[in-house]
């Protein structure tokens, strides 16, 4: 090739990569040579962890109190009497294949294991070593597998009564991690196995989906929420570990501290993430604020000359016609929050209704028994008795009412009503009456 023929097919290169640019601008193509959003998921899958241990405890499935988040270990939960889990979270890609006992992230968690247990030897309980990658669980190898050797360690007193081919795996791990330039005693190392477990976390691909629906829809002040109330309370959760996980200090106390290893010291707390929190994060965000709906054909205000519905004819015969537009608009919006319930959670709504109309009935009955015993026309008196005591429940016991709220309880003793199974006032005869 000449170098006139060099120059004109490089100048015909430069117009078709410059045609290319111009049919194509960077906002339509995948930059999959910058690492950097791939970094951020991943840490980003840390602090989705560290909520799901903290919903868990809101939830009542842990006893962690509240989290630290990258002091000491990534995730340190704590538990009652001053103790706490360590918790080291790692991702993977799946190619790779499952963990086994030698590989190097693995092998320098438990480092930091052994070294967190020699530091705080009284406080510390369980290593969780978690990740979306499986771990090698092989018959065999098992001498591979941190399953099978975690077990292994679990069943024995000591590293001398540890069967083969588990204590030659230990000791040679030992050595391994020493030569890492971190001196790790095997017998040590025995203890800090039999105290680990690793846990199956969720996939890189879909954590943030698992988080919303499969943890947050679990707490009862978000059973009706939809999805985009979920992702919502999830990423505020998300953002608030990884506020923890920084060295950002927005505590004005840090400008008149002193640095110290005190409980009290602000850079320490700005560590930790409560429950409180978890709990008024989701309060303020949560689906299950009670909104009233439009109302409804079927018990919307009737025209003068129109037949009374049974509602109104019970509440009017009761004395409680200045109470009726609001009854009847808790009424509707109770019934679209039961319909929305039903959509969310199909299989647990014949059991939320039939405990909210025991609870409200009950208390319809009571009330209805005590303001019978005095004035004839006794449904204000009744009303006042039903809505003291709903609003207590609410308040006082809301895992009886399935944390419905106030409103929501009244618009259940409005449907009782509709469907006569409170009454107001003495019986008497809808068809006459209409």
């Amino acid at each position: 090739m000449t170098d006139e023929e060099s120059t004109q097919s490089q100048g015909t290169g430069d117009r078709t990569a410059a045609d290319r640019s111009e049919a194509t601008s960077p906002a339509e193509v995948q930059d999959k040579e910058d690492p950097g959003d791939d970094v951020a998921r991943r840490f980003r899958y840390q602090d989705a962890y560290g909520v799901i241990l903290l919903v868990g405890s809101v939830a009542g499935d842990l006893e962690y109190t509240h989290i630290f988040c990258e002091h000491h270990e990534d995730l340190l939960a704590a538990l009652p009497g001053d103790r706490f889990d360590a918790y080291q979270i790692k991702t993977r890609n799946p190619e790779r294949g499952p963990w086994k006992l030698g590989d190097e992230k693995l092998r320098k968690s438990l480092a930091r294991f052994v070294d967190l247990r020699s530091r705080f030897p009284n406080h510390l309980g369980a290593f969780k070593f978690v990740s979306n990658a499986k771990f090698l669980d092989s018959d065999r190898a098992p001498e591979k597998s941190p399953v099978r050797v975690a077990h292994a360690a679990r069943a024995a007193d000591s590293l001398e009564d540890l069967e083969e081919p588990f204590a030659p795996a230990i000791r040679a791990l030992a050595q391994k991690l020493s030569a890492d330039k971190t001196e790790v005693d095997p017998d040590e190392l025995f203890n800090v196995l039999a105290h680990t477990e690793f846990i199956d976390g969720p996939s890189l691909e879909e954590f943030e989906s698992v988080l919303s629906h499969d943890h947050l829809s679990r707490l009862p002040e978000l059973s009706t929420a939809g999805a985009s109330e979920l992702n919502g309370i999830r990423d505020e959760l998300i953002q608030q570990v990884r506020q923890a996980s920084s060295l950002a200090v927005s505590d004005p106390r840090r400008h008149w501290t002193p640095r110290s290893d005190d409980a009290d010291d602000p850079y320490i707390l700005s560590k930790r993430v409560t429950l409180e929190d978890v709990r008024q994060t989701v309060a303020s965000g949560s689906g299950t604020v009670f909104r009233f709906a439009p109302l409804s054909d079927r018990i919307r205000p009737r025209d003068a000359e129109q037949d009374l519905s049974r509602f109104e004819l019970k509440l009017n015969r009761a004395g409680l016609g200045s109470s009726l537009e609001t009854m009847r608009r808790r009424t509707v919006a109770a019934e679209s929050h039961l319909l929305a319930l039903g959509h969310a959670k199909p299989e647990d709504v014949d059991a939320v209704i039939s405990q909210l109309e025991s609870i409200v009935q009950g208390v319809c009955d009571d009330a209805r028994l005590e303001a019978s015993a005095g004035d004839r026309t006794f449904g204000p008196t009744m009303l006042l008795l039903v809505t003291q005591r709903l609003r207590t429940t609410a308040r006082d016991n809301p895992q009886l009412v399935h944390h419905s709220p106030y409103e929501c309880l009244m618009g259940v003793a409005g449907l009782l009503t509709n469907e006569c199974k409170v009454w107001w006032s003495e019986h008497f005869d809808i068809a006459e009456a209409s």
